[in-house]
């Protein structure tokens, strides 16, 4: 399909697959996959499932495509946001379910390559335990029973179900939607995907963290003579980048 007064279409090509034997809820499936990794959802039209390969075409309205090409350039290298990244691996995993692979292909070119089936696969590895720290806000805190369930969403969207004794439990009720640093024994395992999977995390202590209280850290660091923070103009975006295994500049 040409380009259009509305836009330009995008194909999301599936092998082995044809119109007639993709299933219509695994279809359903792929395209919310789909939809969240390009973004954009006001702005992105289904248009058809073309002939040869399951063929998932889709519009791109013009003034969202730099925005839809950057996100997808920023999936391939690893840079994407959370909930694109989260998108990506979700429709490798079905690929790989249906023991096959895909690309997103715009006119002629290949955007991104989806490996599915072909993928090499990784041992899984764990369960094992150690003691960790968990950063992020506490969303839930309850349960009638002697250990408290503690439900904490880091910075970057992700839930981690941990538990509390009583008396820790109520000490955290104090700090309900704030930001804080909980340390603790878990128990961790990592899937044949990379994915590290936290099973449990018994909480043995907690201290208050949020945006003021690190700021006031980057401030005294900018005092010293000679350092990188001074450059940097958002030193919570930086310390989140190293938090994840970035570098200061």
């Amino acid at each position: 399909m040409a380009k259009t007064s509305a836009g330009e279409a995008f194909h999301f090509k599936i092998a082995g697959f044809t119109p007639e034997t993709l299933p219509m809820s695994r279809l359903a499936e792929y395209m919310a996959d789909l939809a969240a990794l390009l973004g954009s959802e006001g702005s992105v039209h289904f248009v058809k499932v073309a002939k040869g390969s399951a063929d998932l075409v889709h519009l791109v309205e013009h003034t969202e495509q730099p925005n839809v090409v950057e996100r997808i350039h920023l999936v391939k290298i690893g840079e994407a946001p959370q909930d694109a990244q989260k998108a990506y691996r979700a429709l490798n995993q079905k690929l790989r379910e249906d023991n096959t692979s895909a690309k997103m292909t715009r006119g002629r070119g290949k955007l991104l390559s989806f490996e599915g089936a072909k993928a090499p696969r990784r041992a899984s590895y764990g369960p094992i335990t150690q003691h960790g720290i968990i950063q992020g806000k506490i969303i839930r805190l309850g349960g009638k029973d002697e250990t408290k369930p503690i439900h904490i969403k880091d910075r970057d969207g992700r839930f981690y179900i941990c538990n509390a004794n009583a008396e820790i439990a109520k000490r955290l009720s104090a700090m309900y939607e704030e930001y804080v640093r909980v340390q603790g024994t878990g128990k961790w395992s990592r899937s044949e995907d990379g994915e590290w999977c936290l099973e449990y995390f018994n909480i043995s202590d907690f201290e208050p963290l949020n945006d003021e209280s690190l700021l006031k850290t980057v401030g005294a660091l900018r005092e010293i003579p000679e350092n990188g923070w001074r450059s940097i103009s958002d030193p919570l975006a930086e310390l989140a980048s190293i938090q994840h295994g970035g570098k200061l500049n």
